[in-house]
């Protein structure tokens, strides 16, 4: 049997990077909230959400969905799928806009679209609307997303190593083995380190700091020690020696160039959130914004995979699913949980990891909440696995302007955001979050978005039940 929580709790909190609903507005919009009874009921959980398969009655406009193009190709899919199930499905639903996470808060809002997505819930990074108006929007999550970090370095067939030895200066050439070396083990990037990068304090591959966490890229080359000499008609070769040296001293192009989204994208959400946890002085607090040491934003996921891939010494930081489609390079990033340091690899299994760990520390702040702040629903840089995570959160009217458009966004929503009970044979929404694009959501999220999904109503009729 399918258990869920009556309802958020949804008490006033104070917190840093988070403007707040009055207690007064959540008491008065949440009065009509409307509980599904548990199986033995008239309307089961299990029943409702069989029932969100297939819309009845096409509201008078198809609903319009859109939002953050890193996420695109997750719900494109599952619209795709969803609108197939039904010709009124098809009828009722538009396809998937891409824009920013910022556009669709805005364009929410303003009754442009019906259903936004964006990586960041209304307020959490600029002013979307007065604070007493928050609580008017459900917002719920409906994927996690992974931001990967990538790059682009090539090294020298040889290098030469010069050095000045009793008053000589002397050089050792040594064919090098970097591209290999690079290619066995990706690049190691340590929260200082991007920090500052992207503040602007390290600005060339060589920096100690960089080849101190990439030993794996050391090799042994020749350097000289003595010069070549002659003694009694006899001469004598340079002397050389072989010494560690570190592959980052070597790369063809010496200065980091920084590559990534415009502002207003909702990558720019994950990588200033986990900025902003690591170096909070040159960071304060995440935005939306581009780092000022991006020197030229991109506005399309593809073209910034584009660039990486066409500039030596580029570090750009995209979607997940444009790395893998552009066979780019990812880099590791180094995380300390409960005293031990890794190094972890951009997976489904470290970013589930990371979710697993934001979910305990969640809890451990009172629960899940959209409205009470970052506290409750912030997942990057949990503390375990890989961690430029992010939720995508899905965003619309708790109280539709018609009978028609409630219904259908609710049953869309409650599809997207869960999965299939038992006996039943159609794939619900969070299948489809398997890939690089998207991953599943964890129980206590699903459980979330349900509990609100059940606040949605028009003219106190709960939008969301097994009967409309």
């Amino acid at each position: 049997m399918m258990t869920w929580p009556a309802g958020d709790k949804l008490a006033h909190r104070s917190v840093r990077r988070w403007r707040h609903v009055s207690s007064v507005g959540l008491a008065f919009l949440l009065a009509g909230v409307v509980v599904a009874p548990t199986e033995s009921g008239a309307q089961s959980n299990a029943a409702i959400l069989r029932n969100a398969l297939l819309i009845r009655f096409a509201p008078p406009s198809a609903v319009a969905v859109g939002g953050e193009s890193a996420i695109s190709p997750f719900l494109q899919s599952t619209l795709d799928y969803y609108q197939g199930l039904s010709s009124t499905n098809a009828a009722a639903l538009s396809n998937f806009s891409p824009s920013s996470s910022a556009a669709a808060r805005r364009d929410v809002v303003s009754g442009k679209l019906d259903v936004g997505i964006s990586s960041a819930p209304l307020n959490a990074v600029s002013t979307d609307v007065p604070d007493a108006q928050v609580a008017q929007y459900v917002q719920i999550p409906v994927a996690a997303t992974a931001v990967a970090l990538s790059y682009n370095l090539s090294f020298p067939t040889s290098v030469t190593i010069t050095s000045t030895v009793g008053g000589q200066q002397l050089s050792a050439t040594t064919s090098d083995t970097c591209s290999a070396l690079l290619a066995k083990y990706p690049l190691v990037v340590t929260p200082s380190t991007l920090s500052g990068i992207f503040s602007g304090q390290i600005s060339q591959w060589s920096a100690s700091a960089i080849q101190a966490s990439n030993p794996q890229l050391n090799f042994r080359a020749l350097v000289p020690i003595a010069a070549s000499y002659t003694s009694h008609g006899t001469t004598h070769p340079q002397r050389n020696q072989k010494q560690v040296v570190n592959c980052l001293r070597f790369v063809s192009t010496p200065n980091i160039s920084l590559v990534g989204p415009t502002s207003g994208s909702g990558l720019n959400v994950t990588m200033t959130d986990y900025l902003s946890q690591v170096d909070p002085t040159d960071f304060p607090a995440t935005t939306d914004a581009t780092p000022a040491l991006v020197a030229t934003p991109l506005n399309d996921n593809a073209a910034i995979a584009s660039a990486i891939s066409s500039t030596d010494g580029a570090l750009g930081y995209l979607p997940w699913s444009n790395v893998q489609s552009a066979g780019l390079a990812t880099a590791r990033l180094q995380v300390s949980s409960k005293g031990v340091t890794s190094n972890q690899s951009l997976t489904a299994s470290t970013v589930r990891k990371d979710l697993t760990a934001a979910v305990t520390t969640i809890a451990a702040n009172g629960g899940f909440s959209v409205l009470q702040g970052t506290s409750r629903y912030d997942v990057t840089n949990a503390g375990a696995g890989y961690p430029l995570v992010g939720l995508i959160f899905a965003m619309a009217p708790r109280s539709p302007g018609s009978t028609n458009l409630g219904v259908t966004v609710a049953k869309y929503l409650a599809w997207l955001s869960q999965n299939a009970p038992s006996g039943i044979g159609s794939s619900f929404g969070q299948s489809f979050a398997s890939g690089t694009a998207a991953i599943a959501l964890p129980m206590v999220m699903r459980q979330y978005d349900f509990s609100q999904l059940l606040t949605m109503s028009v003219n106190g009729v709960s939008s969301l039940n097994a009967t409309n």
